[in-house]
């Protein structure tokens, strides 16, 4: 899966893609933007789209789930957005949360943020102990709206 950390108008994510307990590739871009909403996604890679399209998609009643989630921004504020079997699809603002982190690495995210960790930080120490975070780290600032991507992340150091 990935590590997708958000903290103080920042977002952090790896690059791993994996399928199963097999990597495939420690350069995906999990950031993919489309008509200036930017998505930050985590779960199954072949789920990504059905989730964008859903989130554009007037009427969700029907649609298939999608085994993934989102960081997203849209006009410059920042939700989750994902979907389950009981409830279908459903978006949460951010605003107010002091941390938030989505993907298989979040709870290693979510400790490093609860102490004083930024979101990069954050990807960096989930990475040391989920075999699905790794690769590069990659950051969005919010407010900047620009992203720098290629901060190494060294998953062979503990």
């Amino acid at each position: 899966m990935t590590t997708i950390a958000y903290k103080d108008d920042v977002i952090a994510y790896d690059s791993r893609a994996c399928a199963g307990d097999l990597i495939t590739s420690d350069c995906y871009d999990k950031h993919i933007v489309r008509d200036d909403v930017h998505f930050f996604l985590a779960g199954c890679v072949s789920d990504h789209e059905i989730l964008i399209d859903a989130y554009f998609a007037n009427d969700r009643t029907g649609l298939q789930i999608a085994d993934a989630g989102s960081i997203l921004v849209d006009s410059g504020e920042v939700f989750y957005f994902s979907c389950d079997k009981i409830d279908g699809y459903w978006k949460q603002p951010l605003k107010g949360y002091p941390s938030f982190a989505i993907g298989s690495g979040n709870h290693f995210a979510l400790t490093a943020m609860d102490l004083g960790c930024d979101a990069a930080e954050a990807v960096r120490a989930a990475a040391k102990r989920d075999v699905s975070t790794g690769g590069e780290i990659n950051i969005y600032e919010v407010n900047s709206k620009a992203a720098c991507n290629g901060q190494t992340l060294d998953t062979a150091r503990g």
